[in-house]
């Protein structure tokens, strides 16, 4: 089993490496109790450390796939590299002052392989793009997989592996948004914008030599802008002017993969894009968003405004519905049978006035969905909540055929519901995991300064 160690207390020393650990279980044969042994961390020195794992799964091919969430801002970065986080991040982990942080080593999608004898192996696929992953899932073809991009004026993404099974190469994607209603959180059609192919040597080259200025251009001047071919943008690093000096496609789409797709027309207005997850037997994807509010409302001074919808704190849940045989913006087929061509919510939460409480969402809606995982078996998705609008966050399990939804889990106050699996068949067993991070207003013990020694 492997766990992800998101957040760690920063306090005096500033941004500090996070962590994978690789955890051995022992399982009860008679009883199905399962058992931790032993634990130990992953070793991502090859990669510079590890940045904010978020969520993760185990892929079709039982290997770990992981993520790194909230890419650090390479823009600012270079404005300011001598305080900006992925400095301070890079100095706590090399334990070297003087070293300066590389904002292209962090954002990617990572795959772990664990051998039997408990040997694990660390890679990032840079092939796949670089945002603020929360999850990846992967299509029954064991090549198409759809991405969940955490934060505020984000994107949805895809990607299209050359081969089965192996993520290290193959062709991005970003989805353009057509909304066809507003109507309890809305749905609409998805065309799919084609930014590049790359192999992960190539992009990874890429992040170790270049910066932001090397790939892009950029003014704020407006008249300027209009008159000399700028891109008119907004994402998750605010409104910019931008335009891609020659030759620099590739790295911008495979190292600025939200900021590109936008500049190529894609929809960079989804908000608190969380964990996806297929249902193989119906073709279809479950996707979180936590919050259906800011650039998915109605915002006409936006550059751009696909979606407009109104305001729901508490989020939903959307079905993306699968089709073969499609074709991306330029008419070009795309190489699978897994195309997502529409997406439209199936469960949202209902905002209510705060009660004595402190809750601001109903009690027996969902309120802020995060981690999601969908049982084949059971026909039933599982909701876990990260949320401020329950005082004590919620699991769900919500059947797709009923659709009753069932309250399972309650967290302690604060506490988000987090690392939801489900495991379908262990040695005759099934299990559903669960835990519940940061729970309580704990507050952090600071930490001593740490020296060489």
């Amino acid at each position: 089993m492997i766990n992800h160690f998101e957040s760690m207390p920063n306090n005096e020393i500033g941004t500090v490496p996070r962590a994978l650990y690789l955890n051995t279980v022992e399982q009860d044969k008679k009883t199905g109790e399962l058992k931790i042994t032993d634990i130990e961390p992953i070793d991502f020195s090859e990669f510079g450390g590890v940045w904010t794992p978020c969520a993760g799964i185990l892929s079709p091919w039982n290997t770990h796939l992981g993520s790194e969430e909230y890419e650090p801002n390479a823009r600012a970065h270079e404005k300011n590299p001598e305080s900006s986080s992925v400095t301070q991040f890079a100095r706590n982990y090399y334990q070297d002052p003087k070293a300066i942080g590389n904002p292209y080593l962090y954002g990617y999608t990572t795959e772990v392989s664990v051998h039997p004898n408990g040997d694990s192996k660390a890679v990032k696929h840079h092939s796949m793009g670089r945002l603020s992953f929360e999850n990846v899932t992967v299509a029954p073809d064991n090549r198409t997989v759809y991405y969940g991009d955490d934060g505020s004026y984000v994107t949805s993404f895809m990607y299209i592996a050359d081969e089965e099974k192996d993520l290290s190469a193959g062709t991005l994607y970003a989805a353009k948004f057509e909304q066809t209603s507003a109507e309890n959180g809305g749905a609409g059609n998805m065309e799919w914008i084609k930014l590049g192919h790359a192999t992960d040597e190539e992009v990874k080259e890429l992040a170790e030599t270049l910066t932001f200025s090397d790939i892009f251009e950029t003014t704020d001047d407006t008249e300027y802008a209009a008159a000399n071919g700028f891109s008119h943008v907004k994402t998750s690093a605010g409104e910019e002017y931008l335009k891609v000096k020659p030759g620099m496609e590739k790295a911008a789409a495979f190292l600025e993969s939200r900021r590109y797709g936008a500049m190529q027309g894609a929809t960079a207005e989804f908000n608190k894009m969380e964990t996806l997850t297929f249902n193989k037997a119906d073709n279809k994807v479950y996707m979180a968003m936590s919050t259906i509010a800011k650039g998915m409302e109605e915002n006409p001074n936006d550059p751009v405004d696909d979606i407009r919808l109104p305001k729901i704190n508490a989020g939903g849940i959307y079905e993306m519905n699968i089709a073969k045989e499609q074709m991306d913006s330029e008419g070009s087929p795309i190489d699978s049978d897994y195309v997502v061509a529409n997406m439209s919510a199936i469960l949202v939460g209902e905002d209510i006035p705060k009660d004595a409480e402190g809750n601001k969402a109903h009690l027996d809606q969902i309120a802020n969905p995060d981690n999601i995982v969908y049982s084949e078996n059971l026909r039933t998705l599982f909701i876990a909540e990260d949320s401020g609008n329950h005082v004590n966050n919620v699991g769900w399990a919500y059947n797709v055929d009923t659709k009753k939804l069932s309250r399972i889990v309650s967290a302690p106050d604060g506490g988000e519901v987090t690392g939801i699996q489900a495991i379908e068949d262990l040695n005759g067993y099934s299990y559903l995991m669960v835990s519940s991070q940061n729970p309580g207003n704990i507050g952090y013990i600071p930490l001593p300064s740490i020296s060489k020694k």
